[in-house]
């Protein structure tokens, strides 16, 4: 890859748009950029970056932060970059994210980032992430490749030069990108350092674990040595003591076991003894108790006895009683006879009245339907004239309507013109752009066949020979033969070109004949607006003919909705109107049916008025012959007869239930105390209570101590069980723990350098040393030429200090006196050439790891004011060599002795205001 034509605008250093035509300085050799400390020689190669990648150079320059702060608000920032690459040309445009002014409107907005490359076929790709795809895949280099290649940082490289193992490491990592092998390091030693914790916590669990082995009161004076201080030592012997307490515990739980039964058994006997001595003495005072009951329930019997005989003369009250009530239920029919003449006669009474209400609600309903026929007369007679007014207004609304589909007319008419110029300009300017590729494209067709046929001659004039006649004059002397022309088109490319010039030109031809078509399609339509807009707004104003038209269109509209409206409420009116009209006849009819229903209502009252007095007549009648003024007097006497028969019936039934109830109770409590004098003659055999009660307290006591302490073998033996089984488990899975930690550990020293006696050289560096060692004999090969073969750089083969890391550190071998010393002892001339050859060495190393890509541009940046002008000479010659083969070799430095030694430059100055200007010398 190697720049043609770099342009920045508002990026860096330089406020404005600066073209660097790198072509201007050749395809091979040396070039100095030279200018004031932070004029923008760096930015220079940042813009390079920068437009292939859309990062800089520098990780610390982000894009975003390239926007010149010298730029004016409406200054646009981007980088432009034409470069060539394997013989073809490219163009890459690029602009980062930034704020600039609004277009239209006051403040800020920012612009998005954005890509544009343009391909030697005039294939376009766009889109900042395709694009940077793109140029990977066409350079072959990401960007950190290409920034380490493409810039020869003298001054990191130094650094380099001079670090220990350490700090070198760290420097490597960057370049060769060695971070997996440091994550493994710090992997290994964090699954060493867990599983080390994990071991001494397994270890810590076992001893806690023994703890709680307990062993029987006889073993405990053997066991006290071993639970002071417990230790993998003596879990032996913990162990082997809980075993034996565990078989004297179960012989001891085996004993208490049988005692417990025994003791268990004979307790159930005597239990039996007590229990039955318990029920005597209850029935001692069961005894006592019936025998009082039995005294007291025989005057009881004998008192309800005699309730029953005094309850038996109430019979013939009850007999007489039944018989009045038996004559005064058969009056009850006159009186419930009576109750519905009664009703019956209010009945009538109530028919008549509604009778005479209907008749006179009949004779309102017609007064009320006469006056209304009387007022629809009036309201029919001004029907002509409604009717009237509805005409006009339907014919206003259809004259609205009228002019309305005549105005939308011009409406399309109009947005076809618009349509039309539009179709015009884009067209003329496809016309244009067909013009100038035509133009383009002749001129680029004229220059090659120029060329082509100037090359025809040089051609011929390498095949002619002294004394041999020319084919073309004849002459056998060639005084002044034609010379070969470099870069002219083989006759394919001719032929090529020629193909894309008649294809040009039959586009714009096509585009011209477009643009005509256009322009007299837009002339027609414009015409036809304009004879519809002076006929019906009476002039044409190609400004606002659309405003005027829509806005006499919206009037019209509203008076047409108006006039709608208007006719639609009249129409309405005028229904209404004959609707009346039709109904009046039907209610003159609806009157005469009135008068007929009040006259029969009339009647009807009549009728019913007679009917009543008749029913009351009968009513009066019946009280003359009744014992009591009516029905609810006669049931309240029934009634009082009924309760009190049945109060004399109830207490008859009451004293011969209680005089039963007595007889039961005495039969019962005589029966129950002759079963329990029986019983009594049967108990007297047994122990007292209180003998029996104290020898079962005593024995009770025997069992719970005996349980109480086969609780405690129990539980001891519990405790022995489980923890002895989870000792096992956790000295078996210690073990385990233990054997990975101790395999953990032994990587872990391994890969971090940490093995005792061995030098410290960690697994990340040892991958490292492998690359550096590539990079060193690349860079003897520079350094030698620089020194006439006097110095030559070496990594140490072994560690000085078998305390610290070790494995990359450096040191130069001086062959003029078979001296090895330490790099740092370099003298600053020196020590530029071996960090110059460093970065050169590992220039070449990363070119070869990125598939043997090679870049036709390189940047060296900054180093030589520490030069004498033997070693500066020296070095420029190595530096020389790398421009062969079509290689461009940028110094950025601003060292006068380079000023004078390089003839082509690139100057970057500052002016007062700050912002940077560039100039070419060649």
């Amino acid at each position: 890859m190697r720049p043609i034509h770099l342009t920045l605008c508002a990026l860096g250093p330089y406020a404005g748009k600066t073209d660097v035509e790198f072509d201007r300085l050749g395809t091979s050799g040396l070039y100095l950029i030279s200018g004031d400390t932070g004029a923008g020689k760096t930015t220079l190669f940042d813009a390079i970056t920068f437009a292939l990648y859309g990062e800089a150079s520098g990780s610390e320059r982000a894009g975003s932060m390239l926007r010149s702060k010298y730029a004016k608000p409406d200054t646009e920032t981007f980088v432009e970059m034409t470069f060539a690459h394997l013989g073809s040309v490219y163009k890459v445009r690029r602009n980062p994210e930034y704020e600039r002014k609004r277009r239209r409107g006051e403040g800020m907005t920012v612009q998005k980032a954005d890509a544009l490359l343009t391909w030697p076929d005039g294939r376009v790709t766009t889109g900042s992430r395709d694009v940077i795809a793109e140029v990977e895949n066409l350079i072959g280099l990401k960007r950190e490749q290409f920034a380490q290649i493409g810039m020869i940082a003298q001054g990191d490289f130094k650094r380099l030069l001079l670090a220990d193992t350490e700090d070198r490491c760290e420097i490597l990592r960057k370049i060769f990108h060695t971070e997996r092998f440091e994550k493994l390091q710090k992997m290994l030693g964090e699954r060493a350092n867990a599983l080390k914790r994990e071991a001494e916590a397994a270890e810590r669990a076992v001893l806690h674990d023994a703890q709680q082995l307990e062993v029987p009161p006889e073993l405990q004076t053997e066991f006290e040595p071993y639970s002071r201080e417990p230790s993998w030592a003596n879990l032996p012997n913990r162990v082997d003591l809980a075993q034996r307490g565990m078989a004297l515990d179960e012989e001891r739980k085996e004993q208490n076991a049988q005692k417990i039964q025994k003791l268990t058994e004979a307790n159930g006997l005597l239990r039996e003894h007590i229990g039955r001595a318990r029920q005597l003495e209850k029935t001692k005072s069961r005894l006592e108790a019936l025998r009082q009951l039995e005294s007291e329930a025989v005057p009881r019997e004998k008192a309800a006895a005699e309730a029953v005989q005094e309850a038996e003369t109430f019979k013939p009250q009850i007999e007489e009683l039944t018989r009045q009530m038996g004559v005064l239920s058969e009056r009850m029919g006159d009186y419930a006879r009576m109750a519905v003449l009664e009703a019956e006669a209010k009945t009538a009474e109530t028919a008549a009245q509604n009778a005479q209400y209907a008749a006179q609600d009949n004779h309102r309903q017609a007064d009320e339907l006469k006056a209304k026929i009387e007022k629809a007369r009036q309201m029919v007679e001004g029907l002509g004239d409604v009717q009237a007014e509805q005409a006009k207004a339907e014919a206003e609304a259809e004259k609205a309507e009228a002019e309305i589909v005549q105005l939308e007319a011009l409406l399309v008419s109009l947005e076809d013109e618009a349509v039309k110029r539009a179709k015009k300009e884009a067209a003329g300017t496809l016309d244009v752009q067909a013009r100038r590729t035509k133009d383009d494209m002749q001129a680029r067709y004229a220059q090659a066949e120029r060329l082509f046929f100037g090359a025809q001659a040089g051609l011929l004039a390498q095949q002619l020979e002294n004394n041999a006649p020319c084919p073309v004059c004849g002459s056998t002397h060639h005084p002044a033969p034609a010379e070969k022309l470099e870069g002219a088109p083989t006759e394919e490319e001719l032929n090529a070109l020629r193909t894309k010039r008649v294809k040009a030109e039959e586009k714009a031809a096509s585009a011209y004949a477009e643009a005509m078509r256009a322009a007299e399609a837009h002339e027609a339509a414009e015409e036809t607006s304009r004879r519809q807009a002076r006929l019906l707004l009476g002039a044409y104003q190609p400004d606002s003919a659309r405003q005027q038209t829509e806005a006499r269109c919206e009037a019209l509209k509203a008076r047409k909705k108006e006039a709608e409206k208007t006719a639609g409420v009249l129409l309405e009116r005028i229904e209404k109107l004959k609707k009346t009209q039709k109904l009046i006849p039907e209610k003159e009819r609806d009157v005469q049916k009135l008068d007929e229903r009040e006259q029969e209502e009339q009647k009807k009252a009549a009728a019913k008025n007679a009917e009543g007095r008749e029913k009351r007549e009968q009513v009066q009648a019946l009280i003359k012959n009744l014992p009591y003024a009516d029905a609810k007097e006669a049931q309240k006497h029934l009634d009082a007869m009924k309760r009190e028969k049945t109060q004399k019936e109830t207490q008859i039934e009451a004293a011969k239930t209680a005089w039963d109830r007595a007889k039961e109770t005495l039969t019962s409590l005589s029966a129950e105390r002759k079963a329990l004098d029986k019983s009594l003659e049967e108990a007297e055999k047994e122990e007292p209570l209180a003998i029996l009660e104290s020898r079962d307290g005593q024995m009770q006591q025997e069992i719970k101590l005996l349980q109480e302490a086969d609780k405690k073998l129990h539980t001891r033996l519990s405790i022995n069980e489980e923890t002895l089984s989870r000792l096992r488990k956790e000295m078996t899975d210690s073990r385990t723990i233990r054997e990975k930690a101790q395999l953990a550990a032994s990587l872990d020293a391994t890969a971090n350098g940490k093995l005792s006696g061995r030098e410290k050289v960690k697994l990340e560096t040892y991958v490292q040393m492998a690359c550096f060692d590539r990079v060193i004999a690349r860079a003897n090969l520079r350094l030698s030429g620089m020194t006439d073969n006097q110095y030559e750089l070496r990594r140490r083969a072994s560690a000085g200090n078998m305390s610290r890391q070790s494995g990359l550190d450096m040191e130069v071998v001086d062959h003029a006196n078979g001296s090895t010393r330490d790099v740092r002892t370099l003298s600053g001339g020196e020590s530029f050439m071996a960090s110059l050859s460093l970065a050169l060495g590992m220039s070449d190393e990363i070119q070869s790891g990125a598939g043997g890509v090679r870049l036709d541009s390189l940047f060296v940046d900054e180093g030589f004011g520490s030069l004498d002008a033997q070693t500066l000479s020296q070095a420029l010659k190595v530096l020389t060599g790398l421009t062969e083969g079509e290689r461009l070799v940028g110094i950025i430095s601003h060292v006068e002795e380079l000023n004078r030694r390089i003839d082509k430059k690139i100057l970057v100055k500052k002016d007062r205001t700050g912002t940077s200007h560039v100039q070419i010398e060649v």
